[in-house]
């Protein structure tokens, strides 16, 4: 075999091991695989002819309406009594700035009056009272009043670490009505039963 012969042979060799080295290293990428066919059943009808798909959207869910707290005046009454009823010598009077928005400006404008004219809380004294609501009956509505008593439980503390006393009063709440909503107009203290 001459020398020319045996160089190309050497050379188509290196070539064809380089190709095959360069195929391996780089493989082409993988080929996009075709989504599944779909398959539509359809049902023939009275003349024996099928009947077409049809696509189906799906319906938009309609917007809920807006959710009026103030609707319902026993809700009202009940977030009352414990805005109302909750209060601390730490921050006096506050209970009766947490109610706004509840009760009807002239009711809120005796609340904010009785603040005012109080006597200041000596500091060296602590209170506070913290009021859960229980249970509330409508005993009255009418067109644009009603009258919810609220069961609440009540907690007094005289102590920053002292002993509580709980009692279970009713506060009679008193609403009218304005444009679909109920607002507190007055409320009182009907009772104070001695908790267990």
């Amino acid at each position: 075999m001459s020398r020319s012969f045996l160089a190309t042979l050497a050379l188509a060799f290196a070539v064809g091991l380089g190709w095959g080295l360069w195929y391996l290293w780089h493989e082409p990428p993988p080929a996009a695989v075709p989504p599944p066919p779909v398959v539509v059943q359809t049902q023939p009808v009275g003349n024996g002819q099928p009947i077409p798909p049809q696509p189906v959207a799906p319906s938009p869910e309609p917007p809920a309406p807006p959710v009026n707290p103030q609707a319902d005046p026993a809700l009202v009454a009940l977030t009352f009594a414990e805005r109302f009823g909750t209060y601390t010598t730490d921050l006096p009077y506050e209970n009766y700035q947490s109610v706004r928005g509840l009760t009807t400006s002239s009711y809120q404008a005796n609340l904010e009056a009785a603040a005012a004219s109080a006597l200041p809380v000596p500091v060296e004294v602590y209170r506070s009272v913290t009021v859960r609501a229980l249970a509330t009956e409508v005993v009255e509505q009418a067109a644009e009043v009603a009258t919810v008593r609220v069961r609440v439980q009540r907690e007094d503390r005289l102590a920053r670490d002292g002993a509580s006393v709980t009692t279970y009063p009713t506060l009679a709440v008193h609403l009218q009505e304005a444009v679909g909503s109920w607002y507190v107009e007055g409320a009182v203290w009907l009772t104070k039963q001695t908790g267990g």
